[in-house]
């Protein structure tokens, strides 16, 4: 099995969940991310190789209402935790490997995190 199927399997996404809400290098990883990116409350923002979401959520508390998220990542594993995780309305789920993402979105954004 290649590496990369792992991250596909529902165990490691737990895990890998688990592992990056635990340690807060990754919130904090993600925070710094989205502060560089610059973001207004209305951006339309995509979340290449979101994973269980926890870039989403601080790319969230960034927008506003009217601000929108598009979260791909190639895992349906980890879009499902993200999915529980993350329940706004201001996201759509998409599982798309990131060099085929021009497959499953069809819209502009202001922002790719």
């Amino acid at each position: 099995m290649r590496l990369v199927e792992h991250w596909r399997e529902e165990q490691n996404a737990r895990m890998y969940d688990g592992f990056a809400r635990r340690f807060p290098m990754y919130r904090s990883t993600s925070t710094d991310l989205v502060r560089c990116a610059r973001l207004q409350p209305d951006s339309e923002v995509l979340d290449l190789a979101c994973g269980t979401g926890v870039t989403t959520e601080a790319i969230l508390a960034e927008l506003g209402t009217t601000g929108r998220v598009t979260a791909v990542d190639a895992s349906a594993a980890m879009l499902q935790i993200a999915a529980e995780r993350v329940q706004d309305p201001r996201v759509t789920w998409l599982e798309a490997p990131a060099e085929h993402v021009a497959t499953v979105v069809n819209a502009g954004f202001s922002h790719v995190v």
